[in-house]
């Protein structure tokens, strides 16, 4: 049990981090990772026109799937299909995929860095605080305030 609880605060303390990198870097995490996700964005694409410049049936084997996908929905898609359309439809289903992972990072990771920044300022505020009761014993008024929140903790267990 100990070791799950120690889990969570490591996984929590990562999870903030990554956070606080996503939201202050995220465009040059987007930048680096860019090259790479354009050769899978425009992969099929190319694919296509490549079936048509060397004659391969490679979008074939994707067109199966997507006319069955496209029966499921109620849609008519010819039996004699454009390899370029078929590397289109793939490239932009790739495309909204990134696009949902994009959307879906900022939806995990806004919380998680909210959490992150009221977890460090709120002991700073804290500490102004106690600052500006007493300048000459602020430790007194920690130890107080630590007793008094300790105190009232255990009187609820």
């Amino acid at each position: 049990m100990a070791t799950l609880r120690l889990f969570s605060v490591f996984g929590f303390a990562f999870m903030g981090w990554f956070s606080i990198k996503w939201v202050t870097e995220h465009k040059s995490t987007i930048v680096e990772i860019s090259r790479d996700n354009v050769l899978i964005v425009f992969g099929p694409l190319l694919l296509g026109i490549f079936d048509i410049l060397f004659g391969t049936p490679f979008m074939d084997i994707l067109a199966r799937p997507m006319r069955e996908i496209a029966t499921l929905l109620h849609f008519d898609l010819p039996l004699d299909t454009n390899p370029i359309a078929i590397g289109s439809i793939t490239s932009l289903a790739v495309l909204g995929f990134f696009g949902f992972y994009y959307l879906l990072t900022w939806i995990v990771t806004a919380p998680v860095f909210l959490i992150s920044v009221f977890v460090v300022l709120l002991p700073i505020r804290f500490a102004r605080l106690l600052a500006a009761i007493d300048r000459t014993s602020t430790f007194l008024w920690l130890t107080l305030f630590v007793m008094l929140g300790i105190s009232v903790w255990l009187s609820q267990l």
